[in-house]
């Protein structure tokens, strides 16, 4: 029902920046500006909701340092408060309601008897999530925290909290029967071959201590398929002996205080739903393949309550454990989530029917956490010594109708600060966190802009003088070293679009200041080799628009990195970056034009068809023959119809290549952001001598990078013919019925059977 009622009332709650709405035309209607919201955070076992309750136990680690203890706690349908109330015939299954009931006020106790008797030691901090599988029962994971004096620090420690053993059945019966009956695990291995745990491979260390199991000769007689194996203290679950005794369980204890992975363990707790899994695939047809075509800009809009219900499996425990309103999850401590935003750039959440200037009035008196943490030091003189993440501990957040506001805490317990998680990819915000977390106090956002004396202008540039921000020596040195080796300019364009996405240098403005040039230094070759002074503003500029380029193909802009130059505007400069030169010899336009005009008026008729039916091709693109082969014997005039063509074409202003095969161990490798694979872009016409002495390979080889170069920029050319290049290939292989007649009389000649 929830889930129905967030997708119809996408549009009665909306969400954008502070300034965004400032931006807008006074009077106009918020509708018509911002962003839907979808999946809320506070809808429970959404991905938001997950993901910030996972940041929350990480936050209370940060605080209490690393769980020591997880419990696995397993319903058990055999538990007589479920066996007794169901009718003759039914199964624990059969009454979902009685479990999950049974089940939850067993939990209660148990978290009960964990975080307030403290049976296992002094509990400063815990987490609990209920998980329900599709393949099983209910359980429940808890993480808990203890005080300093009650961690478990060795292994006279682990064995007073864990056991691993069977029991002494006359000693302690009813431990007996439960640790036989719950906490036996396996046989796998070779005792028995079918089980889903056959040892392959020794796992690393996990740091999960080795508990003790001695030999002391007791075993359990269990019945796997139709074999009967006995289990000793070998395949004992570790376990408290007093909880799994008392709650009748199986109850996995383990001490994890030495795991390194302290995020996997809170990652493998929060990992969400089971899905069903399913495998869809798409019928390629022309139809379908017609609508991807016509409807390629259109983008589907992500339904995030789609995302969650599309095969989410949701048993008939899980669905009394919702109705009933039992919480899947718990914590303690409380933690206070905090915003983090630049200036003017908080979320403001509003109905589409009020106007902007009611969102903006409304903004400006409820503060934000950031905002009201400001105000706090303006006014108390003791919160100016805690830094941002430290307030909750001593002061409590209040809401009202009126206003937000920090007030000292009096009867409640300190809770732990949050601030929420920051990108690094994310700079600007990035550094504002590492000021707040660092400097404590701060009155107002010029006031973390200050340091030493000076103002700075940028939240990274304060954070940088700070030393709050690693320094960019190594990508510094890994540019120069580029620079020195690497030969083409876009793949160095390349490399500074990787090091801003992938490793966040703390100043990627200092250094396009001291590599931007290199960075353009292709652009800056094509004014040279046309006798030009390069025009370093307007290469430097072409450069900058590339590397936003590269940057919108991952879903970033140069707008995400503040000390970049912005994006140009490139029709401002008065002039183009020349093309690339001709690549035939050195002549002007009209002494090209002249030898064309001379040699075409030479032409013999073949020629001519030949010469018309190419330029025709070249002047008109919607042509779909783009590949011609010329056949002519020696001497027929195929290189002086060649020429014609090439001197045409550069007649024209247009690109043309003349090639022809080289040496055996040539290769056919073009960067398809190189100079020469832009040449070929920009070419009208290939002409190509001699194709029928090259290997068929080779043919193929330039097939395929042609269709590379090509689709580069043009994804609807990767698929034709030498990439929709126009080509003359010269066939120079003597196949017509006169030239086979000529080769015949040849051979009879040679061989004397040609009468004189």
């Amino acid at each position: 029902m929830r889930l129905e009622y967030i997708r119809r009332n996408q549009t009665s709650l909306r969400a954008e920046m502070l300034d965004g709405l400032v931006d807008a035309i006074d009077g106009e209607i918020a509708r018509n500006v911002g962003r839907s919201v979808l999946l809320p955070s506070t809808f429970i076992g959404g991905p938001r909701d997950m993901n910030s309750r996972y940041q929350d136990a990480m936050a209370i680690v940060r605080c209490f340092s690393k769980p020591d203890l997880f419990i696995t706690f397993t319903c058990n349908p055999s538990w007589v408060e479920i066996t007794r109330e169901l009718k003759p015939g039914q199964r624990a299954a059969d009454r979902p309601d009685l479990t999950t009931r049974v089940f939850h006020m067993k939990l209660n106790s148990l978290i009960d008897e964990l975080t307030k008797k403290h049976v296992l030691g002094t509990c400063v901090a815990h987490i609990s999530v209920v998980e329900h599988q599709k393949r099983g029962l209910p359980h429940c994971h808890t993480l808990l925290i203890l005080s300093s004096d009650c961690k478990p620090s060795g292994p006279s420690d682990y064995d007073n909290i864990v056991s691993a053993k069977i029991p002494d059945p006359d000693r302690h019966p009813a431990a007996y029967a439960t640790v036989t009956r719950n906490m036996m695990h396996g046989p796998c291995g070779p005792v028995y071959p079918d089980s889903p745990c056959m040892e392959t491979t020794e796992a690393e260390v996990s740091g999960y201590p080795i508990y003790r199991r001695r030999n002391d000769g007791r075993a359990v007689d269990v019945r796997r398929g139709r074999n009967r194996v006995a289990l000793d203290n070998t395949w004992v679950v570790p376990h408290n002996l007093y909880l799994t005794t008392k709650y009748d369980s199986h109850i996995n204890v383990e001490i994890c205080n030495n795991v390194r992975a302290v995020k996997y363990m809170y990652k493998y707790v929060y990992k969400g739903h089971d899905r069903a899994l399913m495998s869809m695939r798409r019928q390629n047809n022309n139809s379908s393949a017609t609508a991807t075509v016509d409807n390629e800009d259109d983008e589907d809009e992500i339904d995030e309550t789609t995302l969650y219900q599309d095969a989410r499996y949701v048993s008939a425990l899980e669905s009394f454990w919702r109705l009933f309103g039992f919480s899947l999850h718990s914590r303690a401590p409380f933690v206070q989530s905090l915003s983090i935003h630049l200036p003017g750039k908080k979320s403001v959440y509003y109905r589409p029917n009020q106007t902007v200037q009611q969102v903006i009035e409304r903004a400006e008196q409820k503060l934000s956490t950031l905002e009201a943490y400001f105000e706090l030091n303006r006014n108390d003189p003791t919160a100016r010594e805690l830094c941002y993440h430290q307030i909750p501990s001593q002061y409590s957040w209040n809401i009202s109708g009126t206003r937000n506001y920090w007030s000292p805490r009096t009867r409640s317990k300190a809770a732990v600060g949050r601030v929420v998680f920051v990108s690094p990819g994310d700079m600007e915000r990035f550094s504002l966190c590492l000021l707040l977390h660092n400097v404590p106090g701060a009155q107002s956002f010029d006031d973390l802009l200050c340091y030493n004396g000076r103002e700075y202008e940028l939240f990274q540039e304060a954070a940088a003088a700070r030393l709050l921000l690693e320094s960019d020596e190594e990508y510094d040195l890994c540019l120069a070293e580029a620079i020195s080796v690497v030969t083409s300019i876009p793949q160095l364009r390349h490399l500074f679009v990787t090091l801003l996405l992938f490793v966040n240098p703390s100043n990627p403005g200092a250094l396009w200041q001291k590599y931007g040039d290199h960075l353009s230094e292709d652009y800056q070759h094509r004014y040279r080799v046309n006798d030009l002074e390069p025009d370093v503003a307007r290469c430097n500029a072409q450069a900058i628009t590339d590397i936003n380029n590269l940057l919108l193909d991952q879903n970033c802009s140069l707008s995400q990195f503040p000390t970049l130059p912005p994006l140009p505007d490139l029709s401002s400069f008065e002039s183009e970056i020349p093309e690339h030169p001709q690549q035939v010899e050195d002549e002007n336009t009209e002494d090209l034009a002249q030898v064309a005009e001379d040699s075409i008026r030479s032409l013999n008729a073949d020629q001519r068809a030949v010469f018309d039916t190419v330029t025709a091709a070249v002047d008109d693109p919607t042509i779909e023959q783009r590949a011609f082969f010329l056949d002519g014997q020696g001497g027929s005039g195929k290189t002086f119809l060649y020429n014609t063509l090439l001197a045409h074409v550069h007649s024209q202003n247009k690109s043309a290549i003349a090639v022809a095969s080289t040496d055996d161990s040539s290769t056919c490798s073009i960067s398809l952001q190189s100079e020469r694979a832009q040449a070929i872009r920009d070419a009208s016409l290939i002409v190509w001598d001699e194709v029928p002495m090259i290997h068929r390979h080779a043919v193929e080889a330039v097939n395929r990078t042609l269709q590379d170069i090509m689709g580069a920029t043009n994804p609807l050319l990767q698929n034709a013919l030498f990439g929709n290049k126009l080509q003359n290939l010269d066939n120079n292989n003597e196949h017509s019925e006169r030239q086979r007649q000529f080769a015949r009389e040849l051979l009879q000649i040679g061989d004397g059977q040609m009468a004189s």
